[in-house]
């Protein structure tokens, strides 16, 4: 449950405060939330590794993700801790896991977004010779993203002239929606060990 103050106190209707999601109770408003754990996240799961789009698919009914990092850099990519013996060059490096993890979400995004640009592009060259046809091509811009449970409106925040864009261009599109769409917060796990003091500041430093 997340708790915050109920809006009934301020409108002075508290007797009246019938909530349509949660419950109300002294003042305090009571928010359900769905915690759902999503593991076997492996580098190339956007072409396929492991449990592949599986995974990713996961995802979409997530309004926003936790990602957990070993914070000690014993554990490897495949999410094996290898304890704290050193020079066994399996360890990696937690900026390194959170950079992986965001390519990978941001590859399967694009990689679907990709596969029908070509078909968004002719309908957007087709709109600026017809006026009838720029909702149909605004739709069909916005149909690439709604797939991830968002909104029209909340597609419609990245849209922009695509006519002239390039395939980096495409990829600054995908990167500002999954910013609005996905936002990421880091959960350093094993914050308690030794090797995790450097490592903590260095992703504070970046992030």
């Amino acid at each position: 449950w997340f708790a915050a103050p109920c809006p009934s106190v301020a409108l002075k209707c508290q007797d009246e405060c019938e909530p349509e999601h949660g419950r109300a109770d002294h003042g305090r408003r009571r928010f359900p939330l769905l915690v759902k754990d999503v593991a076997g996240l492996v580098p190339g799961a956007y072409l396929g590794r492991g449990r592949g789009n599986a995974f990713l698919n996961d995802l979409v009914d997530a309004d926003s993700l936790v990602h957990v990092v070993d914070a000690s850099g014993r554990s490897d990519a495949e999410g094996v801790d290898h304890g704290a013996s050193k020079g066994s060059g399996k360890a990696s490096d937690p900026l390194e896991e959170i950079g992986w993890v965001r390519r990978e979400i941001h590859m399967w995004i694009f990689s679907n977004v990709r596969a029908k640009w070509d078909t968004v592009r002719r309908k957007a060259k087709l709109a600026r010779q017809s006026v009838s046809l720029q909702t149909l091509a605004a739709e069909r811009l916005f149909a690439l993203f709604t797939g991830y449970h968002a909104s029209q409106q909340l597609a419609a925040q990245v849209y922009e002239d695509i006519l002239n864009w390039g395939e980096f261009d495409l990829h600054l599109l995908v990167a500002c929606f999954l910013r609005v769409r996905f936002p990421i917060v880091v959960a350093l796990n094993k914050a308690d060990t030794s090797e995790a003091t450097e490592h903590i500041a260095r992703v504070q430093a970046v992030l």
